[in-house]
C-alpha cells in the first residue's frame, strides 16, 4: 500500500511545488494549491475551481489528508494512527471469501479492454465507454473513447492517446479491477465470463446501493473483478472487462 500511496503522489503532485506547510489533525503536511479548469466529459462536467490538497509530509507515505475547492467540494481524513496494534483475527480470511490472489502486470504483450454502460431513467441519457490498455513489453498505450446519447442526439468524446508506463498502467488498471472488501458481500452463485470461472458476489451492507460483483482468478493478473453491476436510484451502471488477451 505505501508503494500505491508514493506513484498516486508522484502522478498527481510529483511536478508541483507546495505552496507552503500546515497542520492537520497534527501532523506536518505540504500544502498544493492550483486552478483547474472546466472539465466536460460527456455525461460528467466540472466548472472551472480552485484546489487545494493537504498531503502528510513524509516522502516514504505522502498521504492525502484533506481536500477541499472553491466550488464547496471538500474531503477530509478522520483518523491516522501509526504504531497501533491490530487483532491478529482481522488478517483472518473468512471461510466462505474465495481464495485471493495479489494483482500483478507481467511486463510483456497484453490486450486490456474495459466497457462501461450507464442509463439514467430520470434524465434519459446513456452512456457507453470504451477504455482499452495495449502493452508492447516497453510502453502501455491507453486509449478512450465514450458516447452518449440523450434525446436522440449523441455526444462523442475521445481525449488524446496517452502513454503509461507498466507502472502508471498498472495502478490505473488495478483502480478498474480490484475486489470488494470481504466483510459487505456474500457469494450467491458462480458463473463463466472471458472463459473464466467467477464468484457472483452481492453487497450486503444496508444503506449501500445495491451491488454484483463478479471475481475471478486470472494466472497472469491475480484475484480481479471482471464485472460490475450498480443499480442506483435513478440509473444503472454495469461496468466490465470486454477483452483479456496476453498473446506469446
Amino acid at each position: 500500500y505505501p508503494d500505491i500511496v508514493r506513484r498516486n503522489f508522484a502522478r498527481i503532485f510529483g511536478k508541483r511545488t507546495p505552496v507552503g506547510k500546515e497542520e492537520i489533525k497534527g501532523f506536518p503536511c505540504w500544502k498544493y494549491s492550483w486552478h483547474e479548469e472546466e472539465l466536460d466529459l460527456g455525461d460528467v462536467k466540472s466548472p472551472a475551481q480552485d484546489v487545494t490538497y493537504w498531503v502528510y509530509a513524509d516522502e516514504q507515505f505522502p498521504f492525502m489528508m484533506a481536500r477541499q475547492s472553491s466550488i464547496g467540494g471538500k474531503q477530509d481524513l478522520l483518523e491516522l494512527r501509526f504504531n497501533v496494534p491490530v487483532a491478529p483475527e482481522l488478517f483472518v480470511q473468512p471461510k466462505d471469501w474465495p481464495v485471493a490472489r495479489e494483482f500483478q502486470l507481467p511486463k510483456r504483450k497484453f490486450l486490456i479492454e474495459f466497457q462501461e454502460d450507464r442509463e439514467s431513467a430520470q434524465y434519459g441519457w446513456k452512456l457507453h465507454s470504451s477504455d482499452v490498455f495495449e502493452g508492447d513489453g516497453d510502453k502501455v498505450t491507453r486509449t478512450f473513447r465514450q458516447t452518449t446519447t440523450q434525446k436522440g442526439e449523441t455526444k462523442d468524446f475521445e481525449p488524446p492517446l496517452e502513454i503509461l508506463t507498466y507502472e502508471q498502467a498498472r495502478d490505473a488498471i488495478w483502480n478498474r479491477v480490484q475486489t470488494p472488501e470481504w466483510f459487505r458481500v456474500k457469494k450467491r452463485g458462480e458463473e463463466q465470463l472471458l472463459a473464466l470461472k467467477t464468484d457472483i458476489l452481492e453487497n450486503v451492507i444496508e444503506g449501500l446501493a445495491p451491488e454484483k460483483f463478479f471475481i475471478a482468478d486470472h494466472a497472469l493478473l491475480g484475484t480481479i473483478c471482471l464485472k460490475q453491476i450498480t443499480q442506483m436510484p435513478t440509473d444503472v451502471s454495469t461496468r466490465s472487462v470486454a477483452r483479456l488477451e496476453f498473446p506469446q
